[in-house]
């Protein structure tokens, strides 16, 4: 099974983190732009390298 990684929506790193939790869902925060917001993208290792390697 691949292994899921977290991506910022904003600047489409593998730099965020859960900032809050609760009862009311989880926010995130991205240490690259300073994104702080409930949606993220989670994706699959290969898929996370066929993005960064369409984007360079």
């Amino acid at each position: 099974m691949a292994r899921t990684i977290e991506i910022c929506p904003v600047c489409k790193k593998a730099t965020i983190t859960l900032y809050m939790g609760g009862y009311l869902g989880k926010v995130y925060r991205c240490s690259e732009c300073d994104y702080v917001g409930p949606v993220i993208l989670e994706m699959d290792a290969d898929e996370y390298a066929r993005m960064v390697s369409d984007t360079q």
